[in-house]
């Protein structure tokens, strides 16, 4: 005892389930931030995606597995965590469009397997607690809705472009 506590009771910090939390907490670290190999286009992709494209076939650009705030009713955005491929994608006037505080870019987007669907979202940087970040805006929450999209599934997003303007093709893997 000491100050009255019992010493006994205070977790020791090598303690299994600290140990445990850290090496999850690593393995997530790890992964973000690592280049993992581009997965294989979706073997559906849908045929207007690649008819429509007038440059090299699609291009993978990021991979996001949904977090409860992607899905969340009330929120209608998507956090890009990983923007770099995304930003090397796009022209200098289509960067400029993402960082400007006062503009963003619309982006005509598709389902890559569902038949096409096809809506437009914004793209733009977001200033969030000392992190510059990119988002997918207006319309998320419907593109949520209408694939019954939940936490743990996986977005891929594939850039291409028609009549020379960026489009992001978009492939569900159900968790």
């Amino acid at each position: 005892m000491l100050f009255g506590v019992d010493l006994s009771e205070i977790r020791n910090p090598s303690s299994s389930h600290n140990k445990d939390e850290i090496e999850r907490k690593k393995k997530k670290i790890t992964r973000k931030n690592c280049n993992l190999e581009p997965p294989p286009p979706p073997p559906l992709f849908h045929p207007t995606i690649l008819e429509e494209g007038d440059g090299p076939p699609p291009v993978f650009l990021f991979e996001k597995e949904l977090t409860p705030s992607d899905v969340a009713k009330g929120l209608n955005r998507l956090i890009i965590n990983d923007p770099d491929k995304l930003l090397e994608f796009l022209r200098e006037e289509e960067k400029r469009k993402v960082q400007d505080k006062l503009d963003v870019l619309a982006v005509v987007t598709k389902e890559a397997q569902l038949g096409g669907n096809q809506r437009t979202l914004h793209l733009t940087k977001w200033n969030m607690s000392n992190l510059n970040t990119i988002v997918l805006k207006h319309d998320w929450r419907k593109f949520v809705d209408d694939n019954g999209l939940q936490h743990g599934d996986l977005v891929h997003g594939w850039g291409y472009r028609r009549a020379h303007e960026f489009r992001l093709a978009l492939n569900i893997i159900r968790h």
